[in-house]
């Protein structure tokens, strides 16, 4: 009787080897795509992968692509085919894996395929070539495509090489046999590749894909509105043309607002200011933020300002005061027209003006206001010459 089957030490050995390998999938999917990226670049140089680094190294990625050749039509269905057959082999020899519960050997694989170890190490060198083959004559596909999303959050360099791993994927899922050119079918892999790269990589704060896809369907609404309205569409109409609510167009824009760090270089967002000066400076965006917490000298004659200007007043009647107050919206900021004080006092907004032309000339003799004048004279050292009238008040 054989006991293999309900061994719960081997089912349970099973079951960790099964989990282990789904781990590694995602794991040697990168690796496989590192070596083919590997494999183009040395194919671009030669024969060897060994590439130039630092700010040259994409200037020399896009010249060694002009040097090889576009596929022809019947060129691009026989890699393809390759392709398909090399992939479908190592398909199979996972299947065998997992029956075998280990890696086959080589030998293994090849009786399971039914050939012999010379004729599959033909077939997957080839298959692995043809890949090769495919992606380094539409690499330059790739970086045409990058080039249409600079300036979205990510370096250059970093979109092309997304999108060369989109046209990895294109290479493994194009089926040569429904008779699309490889070009037409790569274009959807390498700009979904790139898309998703902009919306993981691109925000301090990570924005889901669904609501990265919206802001777009936003940018490209605003734009098709304003070229037929001739000007900035309102949320509303974005939101009829969209179908989404507009209280959801508020919030997304809100959420995709970019985050800056506190300890950011001023530098980076002035470039040249600092060698201009003659030097670097060390200054962060915090150090350049006003204090929201006034002086404690400006305090101080702000309290004594106030205080000298409820003496000025208190020279008034009751009525003057409170018409002066209301008119230059000095106990909340907010200035009121003549006819809003009419309303308040229950007269026409004439005799409004009548009372505070008195007011002013009262407020204008030299023994009331000589305690204010010392606050203008500050001011006219500080700020230069005082204008000669007041600012516009509405009526």
């Amino acid at each position: 009787m054989s006991t293999s089957v309900h061994n719960p030490h081997k089912r349970m050995r099973s079951q960790q080897q099964g989990l282990g390998q789904a781990r590694a999938a995602s794991t040697r999917k990168r690796e496989i795509a590192a070596r083919d990226a590997d494999d183009a670049s040395a194919s671009m140089n030669g024969g060897s992968a060994v590439s130039p680094v630092g700010a040259g190294a994409l200037s020399w990625y896009l010249s060694r692509m002009s040097a090889i050749d576009l596929l022809k039509p019947e060129e691009e269905v026989t890699l393809g085919r390759h392709i398909q057959l090399g992939l479908e082999w190592e398909a199979a020899k996972e299947e065998l894996a997992v029956r075998l519960e280990r890696q086959p050997s080589r030998a293994e694989w090849a009786a399971h395929m039914g050939v012999d170890e010379d004729t599959l190490k033909l077939i997957m060198i080839r298959s692995s070539r043809a890949k090769t083959t495919m992606i380094s004559a539409n690499l330059r596909l790739a970086v045409s495509i990058a080039k249409r999303y600079k300036h979205r959050g990510l370096a250059l360099s970093d979109l092309v090489q997304e999108g060369s791993f989109g046209l990895m994927k294109a290479a493994e899922r194009f089926d040569p046999d429904k008779g699309f050119k490889f070009s037409t079918y790569a274009t959807w892999w390498i700009k979904q590749s790139i898309m998703r790269a902009i919306a993981d990589q691109s925000r301090t704060i990570r924005l889901p894909v669904h609501v990265h896809d919206l802001l777009n369907s936003i940018k490209r609404a605003t734009r098709e509105l304003s070229l037929e309205l001739g000007r900035t569409p309102t949320d509303e109409e974005l939101s009829l043309r969209l179908q989404v609510p507009t209280q959801k167009i508020e919030f997304y824009r809100e959420a995709a607002r970019s985050v800056l760090s506190m300890e950011q270089s001023l530098n980076n967002a002035r470039k040249g200011s600092a060698a201009s000066l003659g030097g670097k400076s060390d200054m962060t965006l915090e150090d350049s933020l006003r204090d929201p917490e006034p002086l404690p000298e400006d305090r101080t004659q702000q309290s004594m300002l106030k205080e000298n200007m409820s003496q000025l007043l208190g020279t008034l009647s009751p009525r003057e005061q409170e018409v002066v107050r209301l008119r230059f919206g000095l106990d909340d900021g907010r200035a009121r027209t003549l006819e809003e004080i009419g309303q308040v006092f229950c007269v026409t907004r004439e005799r409004v003006r009548q009372i505070e032309s008195r007011a002013l000339q009262k407020l204008r003799q030299p023994y009331r206001n000589h305690k204010l004048r010392a606050y203008a004279f500050e001011g006219e050292a500080l700020a230069g010459p005082l204008p000669q009238q007041p600012p516009a008040i509405p009526q």
